[in-house]
């Protein structure tokens, strides 16, 4: 399961913006969706174009990967709050 993800526009000087937080949720799901799971061992997620500071064109990702056992034959998924709730929340 992806988790505990953080953005940040230099690597090694700047503070680090959680995205995804330890349950494997987008923190921001209008900037970035959910992790989405295609299979048992693949997931992904479909990032729009956003940056951090218009002086800086990079932006750098960094993500934790936790395994988790299998119950019954069946992984494990984040459920996460669909983004219905959040566009709601925000006046959407």
């Amino acid at each position: 399961m992806v988790n505990r993800c953080t953005v940040a526009d230099y690597r090694e000087k700047s503070k680090k913006i959680e995205i995804i937080d330890e349950f494997g949720c987008s923190l921001f799901p209008t900037v970035l969706p959910h992790v989405s799971y295609s299979s048992d061992l693949n997931g992904g997620l479909g990032v729009n174009a956003f940056s951090l500071d218009v002086d800086q064109t990079a932006v750098f990702f960094e993500c934790n990967i936790k395994m988790l056992l299998k119950l019954n034959g069946v992984c494990r998924r984040p459920i996460c709050q669909p983004l219905r709730v959040f566009r709601e929340r925000e006046g959407w």
